[in-house]
């Protein structure tokens, strides 16, 4: 069972996305959408806990949080520290995507990045650099707790079949 939660694409978008992911909406997704503009934390979160305790929610992604910061900052942590708590009491597999800059910084009226990177397990950059007749992409895993990743810059292809590794690049080779 899936939660899709966004605070940025509307409900469209976010069936589209559902679809992507290959979730059923009929029976394994569901979807919250918030639009930024009537974010009430306190009913959001009960909204997610009702989803996760009628439906045995296990994946949960999230649509962006970057957004959030433009609320009140305290609160806006206050939240994102609620819900990780809640989805490791749940044992809920949860991806949170958060929007950074090219040079890896949040944007100014964002949640700071060191925040939201201390709370994850997990944390992969997605990249791209625009060649003479191409847009490469690129994966980093930043962080990756209680796991032997593997280090480096891959170099990847993002297709309807979904993310290929088209194999490790150097750091001389990667280019902004």
């Amino acid at each position: 069972q899936g939660l899709i939660i966004s605070f940025e694409e509307d409900e469209e978008k976010i069936k589209n996305l559902s679809e992507s992911f290959n979730f059923n909406q009929n029976s394994n997704a569901h979807t919250l959408y918030v639009p930024p503009v009537s974010v009430d934390f306190n009913k959001i979160f009960c909204e997610v806990f009702g989803y996760i305790e009628k439906h045995s929610v296990k994946h949960i992604f999230i649509n962006s949080i970057s957004g959030l910061g433009e609320l009140s900052l305290q609160e806006t942590k206050d939240f994102i520290k609620a819900l990780f708590s809640l989805f490791n009491h749940y044992r809920i597999n949860a991806v949170v995507s958060y929007i950074v800059s090219k040079d890896y910084c949040a944007p100014e009226i964002s949640i700071p990045e060191d925040y939201v990177l201390s709370l994850s397990d997990t944390v992969i950059f997605l990249n791209y650099a625009q060649e003479i007749d191409e847009i490469s992409r690129y994966l980093i895993i930043v962080k990756m707790r209680n796991s032997d990743y593997k280090t480096g810059i891959e170099k990847i292809e993002i297709s309807h079949k979904g993310i290929a590794l088209k194999g490790a690049i150097g750091v001389d080779e990667f280019h902004l």
